[in-house]
């Protein structure tokens, strides 16, 4: 795996920003990082354990990278993120390429991108090719009998996370940035075990159709779930946002303008208590984030959102219910939707009022452990260990489950290691609609090395 082109500019290490830079500089061509890509791909799959974080590859991604080169040299005009390599979650809708979550009989050949993965084709990026998925993207690991196994890149025997196996390509520098989807953690979690970092947006805030198992043929969104991306640092967050903000439907104008960088920062840190469970690793890992932050400077006050327990959960479970419900086609499933969706509507008031009008935003864990090993067990019969104790796998999705039901945006940060070296990760929790101050809040912290493991 060289990394470098006939240029003989290596890309391997480079930032999706960096590689914007050496783009519009011209040290770097388009169609070579294709190619770079391609090589490093080759590499990890000819390996005795390949990591097999893209599945599916973009036949026409040279040609739309050699297109982008001729204009480059032409001197036309050229969106912001021109030739920045893309990959996409499975299950979304890429024209020309087979969609898929995971089940044979349910991939189709799309004929037109997914509305998020237009705004971003839009924004000039190059689709590359397709991550992997479980089946039903049900399952925090990422794989299937047909498309093979998604492993983690520091540990082979470990899961990189699910059901948006992206991370996996970020982390292993097979891709700089991922589009996924996220419902109880699904670009989170996966962020946080490989040491990289995801943005899920606010709820309602970008389309999220043209996903299965969402049906195709329906026109209301999701009432669950969002899109996501996962990248190699924070700053590369913003590359897509911002095309993801004002580029999709649903998306024009509707997340709030980002305020002034204040001077001071002020978090809310929600410290696990008994429920969601949380393993000592993550704890410990937490306790010291909070030591670093004070003494950069950071205010941090410990709080215990409002309307943040199990019987909260359950109603976004019933949310998911219903969401996955529709995707089958089984209406008899679904729940009465409107007396969850006023409950999640005073849930979203209650933190707007008594959360965010005090704090800027909220860090707490997303998951009880670090990477678990890969297990064939289905995962209704799996159990994971948390702090030596045996307990059904679902433990993992607690902390994804109760912060998605307030609809904010999150921003997944590296914060340390556990003891045997993998990565740790938080999640930092905004108001609904203030994704940019969000962002740029995250941008804050990783400049002052506290996004980073």
């Amino acid at each position: 795996m060289t990394g470098s082109n006939t240029t003989g500019r290596d890309t391997t290490g480079m930032t999706a920003g960096d590689l914007l830079t050496a783009l519009g500089a011209g040290t770097v061509t388009a169609e070579q990082v294709v190619a770079d890509l391609h090589e490093r791909w080759d590499t990890d799959e000819a390996g005795p354990i390949p990591v097999h974080s893209v599945v599916r590859r973009d036949p026409t991604a040279s040609a739309q990278a050699r297109e982008i080169d001729r204009r480059r040299r032409d001197g036309e005009p050229l969106p912001p993120l021109a030739g920045l390599p893309l990959t996409v979650k499975d299950c979304f809708d890429v024209a020309g390429l087979t969609t898929g979550d995971g089940v044979p009989d349910h991939e189709y050949v799309a004929g037109t991108d997914a509305p998020a993965v237009a705004a971003l084709r839009a924004a000039g990026v190059v689709v590359v090719g397709k991550t992997n998925v479980p089946p039903w993207l049900d399952d925090y690991q990422s794989g299937s009998a047909h498309l093979g196994i998604t492993r983690h890149p520091q540990d082979r025997t470990r899961t990189p996370g699910g059901s948006s196996g992206g991370a996996a390509a970020v982390a292993a520098g097979h891709s700089w940035l991922d589009l996924g989807s996220d419902m109880t953690g699904s670009v989170r979690l996966p962020a946080a075990w490989c040491g990289v970092t995801s943005w899920r947006p606010s709820h309602g805030l970008v389309s999220k159709r043209g996903h299965l198992p969402w049906p195709p043929s329906r026109r209301l969104e999701p009432p669950a779930s969002t899109v996501g991306i996962t990248a190699r640092t924070v700053a590369d967050l913003l590359l897509p946002a911002e095309a993801l903000l004002t580029g999709a439907p649903g998306g024009a104008g509707a997340a709030a303008p980002l305020g002034s960088a204040a001077e001071e920062i002020r978090l809310g840190v929600w410290m696990p208590g008994d429920w969601p469970v949380t393993g000592t690793e993550v704890r410990d890992a937490l306790s010291a984030w909070c030591v670093r932050a004070r003494d950069a400077g950071i205010e941090l006050v410990v709080i215990r959102p409002p309307l943040a327990g199990p019987a909260e959960a359950a109603v976004y479970r019933r949310l998911m219910a219903a969401e996955i419900a529709h995707g089958a086609a089984v209406p008899d499933l679904a729940p009465p939707l409107l007396a969850d969706l006023e409950r999640q509507a005073e849930v979203v008031d209650a933190w707007s009022t008594e959360v965010f009008a005090t704090v800027a935003a909220v860090v707490c864990p997303i998951t009880p452990v670090v990477a678990p090993p890969l297990s064939a067990v289905p995962l209704d019969d799996r159990t994971v260990l948390v702090d030596g104790a045996e307990l059904p796998a679902s433990v993992i999705f607690d902390w994804g489950v109760i912060t998605s039901l307030a609809r904010g945006p999150v921003v997944t940060v590296p914060i340390g290691t556990g003891t045997g070296g993998l990565p740790i990760g938080a999640q930092l929790i905004g108001e609904h609609g203030r994704d940019r101050d969000l962002l740029a809040l995250a941008v804050r912290l990783e400049t002052s090395g506290l996004a980073a493991a």
